[in-house]
């Protein structure tokens, strides 16, 4: 991933919020649920990895509004998150 552009990751909030260090990652999906602000952070971390040539890191954190409204209370809790670290963020209700 170092050596290379446009590499495609693909891993879980296991996986990326503790065995990964990657430098070379512009672009993450967040498709699964979790608040957890220690894994998110975590998460994000890994890609805010400094790089010659990267200035940004962007996310796209995808939560979905399910009856139950369970999913959507988490994806509020991460909002908070976000707003606590001073992340730039825009939701878009599609």
């Amino acid at each position: 991933m170092l050596e290379n552009n446009n590499v495609i990751l693909v891993g879980s909030f296991g996986c990326i919020s503790t065995g990964i260090t990657f430098k070379n990652v512009n672009y993450a999906i967040f498709a699964q649920s979790f608040k957890s602000d220690i894994t998110i952070l975590q998460s994000i971390g890994r890609g805010l990895l400094p790089q010659p040539g990267k200035d940004a890191f962007y996310i796209y954190d995808i939560i979905d509004d399910f009856p139950s409204h369970q999913i959507l209370k988490q994806g509020k809790s991460k909002i908070k998150s976000y707003e606590k670290q001073g992340f730039k963020y825009t939701v878009i209700d599609g």
